[in-house]
């Protein structure tokens, strides 16, 4: 069952362009027993082909070159009638949601042909903080995409979220007439591309990848790593902080300031360059914006690939956020953004490395596929 069955997958971005959602979508479908093929845009970046590619067959179609807005919107259109040419091929349509033309692509799919099962996937809710400082031009466009997204809820026959708290927070008001077609598929992990063997360092290493700046930031840890230095440098010596991809000024300036040598700046690696740094890690620092009360509902996808890195992960996220429960589910510490409560526990560190990982197998992309498989089997019984 699903051999033969085939789904045409719209997603602006595929591979080998490697952003978060490229790099999802890869894991869905290199674990699924389904065949796909992906309606792609060609947006001319220069990107690695070895460092991530499909072992099972995956057609990418790219029709349209992507060198402006009028070409973003050109795509929309091309992707129905590319799908109208080659509609006998295909059993059901998957869609991504971000970037919007991918969720918009494969509505006018499904406004054309009624019939054909349309999987509808929400990597992250729709933004819709109209009081942002920003220009007229992207608050019209917030606006589109708010309304494209509504309308997605009604066309579509299954619609996938993150997390429980992501499709409670979209699907609620006059949407939650759309919540008994709502289903679950998680970010993941994809065990074959992670090294083995964990470099050797008698220091106990905090690494952190991704940005920080703005509302994410480690200015606190920061505070508290130079509190541990001045109060308990026996310990400050065995540490060692490391932080992947842009950080703020603001960031370099406290570290430069407070002579926290035990910080390295490593600047940006790829991603197969990162899983490595994450197995490298004993502690992998994840940290969210506070944001207000029941807004935290993002399951980024930098946390599956900690998760799969099999390493301690520790959160300094909200209390009530998607992120903190998962971390707790699988029995890793959440810390306030408070600078004692920070330095009461990596006053306490070790690097013991004794700890059941057998939890973090819930995302590991084998068990998350065989989820979205299941949801694609019930629409098309095949």
């Amino acid at each position: 069952m699903g051999k033969n069955t085939r789904g045409l997958y719209i997603s602006y971005f595929y591979l080998p362009v490697l952003v978060p959602r490229s790099i999802v979508s890869y894991k869905h479908l290199e674990n699924s027993k389904y065949q796909f093929d992906v309606y792609a845009a060609d947006v001319n970046r220069s990107e690695n082909d070895k460092i991530l590619a499909h072992t099972k067959d995956v057609n990418i179609i790219r029709e349209v070159k992507i060198k402006s807005f009028y070409d973003k919107i050109k795509y929309i259109f091309k992707c129905r009638s590319y799908f109208a040419k080659n509609s006998e091929k295909y059993d059901f349509i998957f869609s991504s949601f971000m970037p919007i033309y991918s969720l918009v692509g494969a509505m006018l799919i499904k406004k054309k042909f009624k019939n054909v099962p349309w999987i509808s996937y929400y990597s992250d809710p729709p933004a819709t903080n109209f009081n942002l400082k920003i220009s007229f031009f992207k608050k019209c466009f917030m606006f589109f995409e708010k309304k494209m997204v509504e309308k997605s809820y009604k066309l579509a026959d299954v619609l996938l979220f993150t997390n429980e708290e992501q499709k409670l927070y979209c699907l609620k008001g006059k949407n939650a007439k759309y919540l008994n077609k709502a289903k679950i598929l998680h970010h993941s992990y994809e065990e074959k591309l992670y090294k083995k063997n964990k470099e050797f360092n008698d220091k106990i290493v905090i690494s952190h990848f991704g940005r920080l700046f703005g509302e994410r930031n480690a200015l606190n840890f920061l505070e508290a790593l130079y509190k541990l230095k001045k109060d308990n440098f026996s310990k400050y010596e065995k540490i060692e902080c490391r932080f992947y991809g842009n950080i703020s000024d603001e960031h370099k300036k406290i570290i430069e300031e407070y002579h926290l040598d035990c910080v390295k700046i490593m600047g940006f690696v790829n991603y197969r360059e990162s899983l490595d740094a994450m197995v490298d890690a004993d502690y992998l620092l994840c940290i969210d914006a506070f944001l207000a009360d029941g807004e935290n509902v993002f399951f980024p996808s930098k946390l599956a690939d900690y998760i799969g890195a099999m390493r301690k992960i520790i959160g300094i996220v909200p209390a009530d956020s998607t992120s903190a429960r998962i971390i707790k589910q699988l029995g890793f510490e959440v810390l306030s953004n408070d600078v004692e409560d920070i330095y009461l526990f990596l006053s306490k560190l070790s690097k013991d490395e004794s700890f059941d990982f057998s939890k973090n197998s819930i995302y590991s992309a084998v068990n998350v596929s065989h989820d979205l498989d299941n949801y694609i089997e019930k629409i098309t019984n095949k």
